[in-house]
């Protein structure tokens, strides 16, 4: 997992990278963004992955960690049926749950979830769920249908393949540090 994580860092800057050489050139001294690429005009149905593994909130850490191990996933979802009430990740079972002494199996994915979880639906623009990202500071999303349900999730790495100027612009503000946030 460490080896993954190093390996889409180095991607990432390598994207970045590349968007910089690339529309250097392109830029007049007056203009002070990248020009829209056209494949950003694109839904997020279209890039989107699906069917996503979610948990409920009952769910132990433990089951919730082994489940993200299983998928290769850092981020789950957690819905109360198919309505997503929170997203666990990670970072929050370490940070929130073991720092803090928890066990395992003592704690449920409720007791360390982001309760405040940004969503984005099937039908909205790829740009605008990517600026969102970039000025909420999240890496993932998960996309929910016309009613309001869980049907996949959207993460950088989807919208880095529709414009990678602005998916490195964005992971730049993502990966600024930020008082916590999270509730």
């Amino acid at each position: 997992l460490r080896e993954r994580n190093i390996k889409k860092n180095r991607i990432h800057g390598a994207i970045l990278r590349w968007a910089r050489t690339f529309f250097a050139d392109r830029l007049t001294s007056r203009q002070t963004h990248v020009p829209r690429h056209p494949m950003l005009n694109r839904k997020i149905a279209e890039v989107m992955t699906f069917p996503t593994c979610s948990v409920e909130p009952n769910t132990t850490i433990h089951r919730a960690a082994e489940l993200m191990a299983e998928h290769g996933v850092g981020t789950l979802p957690v819905c109360d049926g198919s309505t997503v009430v929170g997203i666990i990740t990670d970072r929050d079972i370490t940070v929130r749950a073991t720092a803090l002494g928890a066990t395992p199996d003592g704690w449920k994915c409720s007791d360390a979830m982001t309760v405040d979880v940004q969503t984005c639906r099937t039908d909205e623009a790829c740009d605008e769920v990517l600026e969102r990202m970039a000025r909420m500071g999240i890496r993932r999303m998960p996309v929910v249908g016309d009613d309001g349900h869980l049907v996949g999730i959207v993460a950088l790495g989807d919208l880095v393949h529709q414009d990678a100027a602005r998916a490195g612009r964005a992971l730049d503000r993502i990966s600024e540090p930020k008082a916590a946030h999270r509730t």
